[in-house]
């Protein structure tokens, strides 16, 4: 079951056979031939999110609480409602902002799709985005790093912030915001084709579909807007409960589900 190690034995196993044949000491290296399916595979890692609707909104309430740069504050709170990866998030460009159409486009290059990628942008993102651009900061960069405004903060910086406040990495990471909206938004009905186009997963032949139609751009529109408009509702209506530093956040959720738990 140590698959890593499995990989590291193979990899100079390889290296050893490789150089054997190219010595003429063998004729075959039998590591080139063996089988991908001989070895069990390794399980795909799921990132730890969050998916009950109060506990979402008690997730937003904790990230409020965060103390820390404009640039890390303003990444966290756009973070749920636009879907991108940390590392495109943090990397976000001025240019790639576009405040008449209310879009976001992704320059190709940064995807992992290599794909321009479109985010339409909700009030709310519209709003922080347009705040944060009055900050004139010098830099490229919508979230530039305050120690040089030539670089963006790091994924790290966002995980530190989540860290921060005692969430642990079972409970959650910075790409839990992907996968929560991706389970959320299934579960609240909206088509899988626009909401795996919208996470700019391209593997399946509904997202390729997707893909051949423009006029899905106005009903991504309309999904990110409910989205933004639901998370706020969910941040509005769960009690925010206090946090010290010695309250984690797996215990303040217990706290939570304990109060539901509550007859009266």
């Amino acid at each position: 079951g140590l698959l890593d190690t499995l990989q590291k034995v193979k990899g100079i196993a390889n290296g050893v056979f490789s150089h054997s044949v190219g010595m003429g000491i063998i004729t075959v290296n039998p590591v080139r031939d063996l089988p991908n399916d001989v070895f069990k595979r390794k399980p795909k890692k799921q990132h730890a999110t969050i998916t009950d609707p109060k506990e979402i909104g008690l997730l937003l309430n904790m990230l409020e609480n965060h103390i820390g740069s404009d640039e890390v504050n303003a990444a966290l709170k756009i973070a749920p409602h636009v879907f991108l990866r940390p590392g495109v998030l943090t990397g976000l460009l001025w240019s790639e902002v576009d405040f008449q159409e209310r879009l976001i486009r992704i320059n190709a290059e940064r995807m992992k799709t290599k794909k321009v990628h479109l985010v339409p942008m909700s009030t709310q993102v519209f709003t922080t985005l347009k705040n944060l651009s009055q900050i004139n900061t010098g830099s490229d960069y919508v979230f530039p790093t305050p120690r040089n405004k030539n670089a963006s903060i790091t994924t790290n910086a966002l995980l530190v912030a989540i860290r921060s406040l005692g969430i642990d990495k079972f409970t959650f990471t910075t790409d839990g915001f992907r996968h929560m909206a991706s389970i959320r938004l299934n579960e609240l009905g909206y088509r899988t084709d626009i909401i795996e186009l919208q996470l700019a997963h391209t593997t399946s032949n509904t997202v390729r579909m997707a893909y051949n139609h423009s006029n899905l751009i106005e009903e991504r529109r309309t999904m990110m807007q409910e989205w933004s408009d639901h998370l706020i509702e969910l941040k509005e209506t769960t009690p925010s409960l206090s946090l010290n530093s010695a309250t984690t956040a797996d215990e303040t959720m217990e706290q939570y589900r304990k109060s539901k738990r509550k007859t009266f």
